[in-house]
């Protein structure tokens, strides 16, 4: 049985085996436009080796855009290699050995997720049948039925419920003191409005129950800024506190409500993106001077809660090649991020360079700082990335992953220079003109 695939990172061992590969299956050594175009095209197989004698890889790991793979193999018999019969069975794909064949190449397309063990043994002339070869390898699922993917479906559903609920319970308060109000007036109907009354408040109760469940599996993130929102305002229409009072509690809320906002935005966006596979930008002529300004005036109560400077260096004529919305996301996570771990009366200072076709917008905040450790699960899916900022404040990670996406969607590149007490600085890498 043989085959070949190519790798990365692969040993002197194993870079014969490729070479002897090649020359059996070309004819001759790959060009390097060939051998670059290939690797290109299969870069996201992985394996760890490639065996010396035999070109195969070891512990290989499909994509499920390449979930197909051809087996070629053949047993050494030198008299009568004619009379040579085969037999093969592909475990987890196929029900049962397939019939004996004289055909020394095994193909199977479209597999599934999953792992699998491919199986091949020989009878000789003889009628002898050999003890059989194992191979194993790994096709990975594609984007849509990842663990992560399902994460964003069953969210997606739960804001779906909490919607419906929330507008149905303001639907039945509205009725219940409607009827209320019939009732109080129409003193004479007060038994049969009062069993009406009571039929609302059941079913009110009801759906308050439903809604409690509901609310109960939502994120605390979500809930509290609503909630927070909600009370102020029904104790300012109530007269519970005065104008003076509720523009002193307005600055909290408002704090909470940005951050709320950008975590639906995020969420919305890597949804968006999970879903459909790709996050494919429109890029233009963008003028990141004006996106700094847009965005720094959004988190302008933030800044004053914590008294911190922010410094705006990027020249007013700085422009990069980039889809504005995907890059007005990236720099308000930026921003809100270095806000978060910014100390009190801190600065952050926002400074842009152009150079050798690339602009690279710098935010850089005086704050906690990271560790290598914190640093390195920056940009990667971890299930419990939660962080706290200097005030307290709840992070999820979710921006700074959805940040990096669009960064490299946009032919960009992101860096993190960091050191615990020192502050952290993010760099952004953009083109300045269109890509080829």
């Amino acid at each position: 049985m043989s085959g070949a695939i190519s790798g990365k990172n692969v040993s002197p061992v194993d870079s014969l085996a490729m070479i002897n590969e090649e020359l059996s299956t070309l004819g001759d050594l790959a060009t390097p436009a060939v051998h670059d175009s290939m690797c290109r095209k299969f870069s996201d197989i992985h394996f760890d080796s490639i065996t010396p004698y035999y070109p195969l890889p070891v512990n290989l790991i499909l994509p499920y855009k390449h979930n197909n793979i051809t087996f070629d193999f053949a047993a050494t018999e030198l008299a009568r290699p004619y009379l040579v019969r085969y037999q093969y069975i592909l475990e987890g794909y196929d029900k049962g050995w397939n019939p004996v064949t004289d055909r020394t190449t095994a193909s199977f397309g479209n597999i599934r997720e999953g792992e699998y063990t491919f199986r091949l043994k020989a009878q000789s002339p003889d009628g002898v049948w050999s003890t059989p070869v194992v191979y194993s390898f790994v096709v990975l699922p594609p984007l849509y039925r990842t663990w992560w993917a399902y994460v964003l479906y069953g969210l997606a559903v739960i804001y779906f419920i909490y919607v419906i609920v929330h507008r149905r319970t303001v639907i039945l308060k509205k009725e219940n003191a409607y009827l209320e109000t019939i009732v109080a007036e129409r003193t004479a109907q007060i038994e049969q409005e009062k069993a009406a009354v009571l039929l609302q408040a059941n079913d009110l109760k009801k759906h308050n129950l439903f809604k409690d469940k509901t609310f109960s599996i939502l994120s605390h993130d979500l809930r509290g800024p609503i909630s927070t929102s909600a009370t102020v305002i029904s104790m300012l229409d109530d007269e519970e506190i005065s104008m003076d009072e509720f523009k002193a509690l307005k600055v909290g809320v408002v704090k909470q409500l940005n951050a709320t906002g950008v975590l639906l935005d995020n969420l919305l966006k890597w949804a968006k993106g999970s879903m459909e596979g790709n996050i494919e930008p429109r890029p233009d002529f963008i003028n990141i001077f004006e996106v700094v300004v847009l965005n720094a005036n959004l988190f302008e109560e933030g800044l004053k809660g914590k008294n911190i400077r922010l410094v705006n260096g990027v020249p007013e004529q700085t422009t990069a090649y980039c889809d504005y919305e995907q890059i007005d996301i990236v720099i308000r996570n930026l921003l809100a991020n270095a806000i978060k771990f910014a100390n009190k009366s801190g600065t952050i200072e926002i400074v842009a360079t152009t150079e050798d076709g690339y602009m690279q917008l710098k935010v850089t905040d005086d704050g906690v700082g990271m560790t290598e450790e914190q640093i390195d699960k920056l940009f990667k899916p971890v299930v419990d990335n939660t962080t706290y900022g200097t005030a307290g404040e709840k992070g999820t990670g979710l921006g700074l992953l959805l940040s990096y996406d669009f960064i490299k969607a946009n032919n960009g590149d992101i860096r993190v220079v960091s050191a615990p007490g020192k502050g952290t600085t993010f760099t952004v890498v953009l083109p300045v003109n269109k890509v080829s």
